[in-house]
């Protein structure tokens, strides 16, 4: 029973890691901004003022040349050439490494350590 928890363990891996990923936010100068980087943006900065932060899980929407979003359950609305700075998520692949390793690494040695107990001639 053991070893057939072990190796589900291990089957499960990939679905348990591949989820895991860190993400650092990023302020890129307009100069750096491309529509898919506001599109993935979690706020802007304006030229006229302190930045507005999006709503997690509210569309973000580009229309001819005003950046479409949802601020404080509000519609927030800024022409593209307001925007002086985004705030753009980029994965963050030493923290994933890490965060990962912390998951998979106990799962192998348990099993490891199931596998040989239980076949110690293996």
């Amino acid at each position: 029973m053991k070893t057939r928890l072990a190796l589900l363990g291990l089957v499960l891996v990939p679905q348990l890691t591949g989820c895991i990923a860190v993400h650092t936010v990023t302020l890129l100068p307009r100069a750096e901004l491309r529509p898919q980087d506001l599109l993935d943006a979690r706020g802007v900065t304006t030229t006229s003022g302190p930045g507005a932060r999006f709503d997690r899980n509210a569309p973000v929407w580009i229309a001819r040349d005003t950046l479409f979003a949802t601020v404080g359950g509000a519609p927030f609305r800024v022409a593209l050439a307001d925007v002086r700075q985004a705030w753009v998520p980029r994965p963050n692949i030493a923290a994933s490494v890490a965060v990962t390793s912390v998951v998979v690494v106990p799962i192998v040695l348990v099993s490891l350590l199931v596998s040989v107990y239980r076949y110690p001639y293996l």
